[in-house]
């Protein structure tokens, strides 16, 4: 029973994750939302690889990329390789440092929008499609707002229906 338990958890992580990331893009087009929005799909990604067993990495960051690359015109390879990285991070800190607490959440998930918006700025450039410079102040925005998210819906975003048990049980 637990491993169809832990099954279905893995499926509504995937919807949850999904369904973030399309609100993240419906944001981000619309007119009347001046900022940049935060970065959902990093936020719950870095919330969730700061609970999540370490064996779990790769198929969070692969559900994570996942769920980005519907809605992203970037190449798959760096979504994934971005999400890896990413997940990488929350879950090496967390077994070094021993920290998980809301402002480490915070601060990973604005490190991890900064690095995104780098990340897939320079993956443009080589690939040779015309971008705009990477303005300073939109980035900063973008870390504030996606740290401020992390903040507010971190706790939040674990507590959602179907994931508690993926949330790891030894240390």
């Amino acid at each position: 029973m637990r491993n169809n338990s832990r099954t279905l958890a893995w499926l509504l992580l995937a919807i949850w994750m999904t369904w973030l990331t399309a609100l993240q893009s419906r944001l981000g087009e619309s007119p009347a939302y001046r900022f940049p929005p935060p970065d959902l799909n990093l936020v719950f990604l870095v919330s969730m690889a700061l609970v999540v067993r370490r064996a779990d990495l790769l198929p969070l960051a692969l559900i994570a990329a996942l769920a980005r690359i519907a809605f992203s015109l970037d190449p798959p390879q760096s979504v994934f390789f971005l999400t890896l990285a990413v997940g990488a991070l929350g879950v090496g800190s967390r077994r070094a440092m021993h920290l998980e607490g809301p402002l480490w959440r915070a601060f990973l998930s604005g490190f991890g929008a900064v690095v995104a918006v780098l990340w897939f700025a320079e993956v443009r450039d080589v690939r040779g499609i015309e971008v705009e410079a990477v303005d300073a102040v939109s980035a900063a925005v973008l870390a504030v707002s996606s740290a401020l998210a992390a903040l507010v819906l971190g706790g939040v975003l674990l507590r959602l229906p179907g994931l508690s048990e993926l949330r790891r049980s030894e240390r």
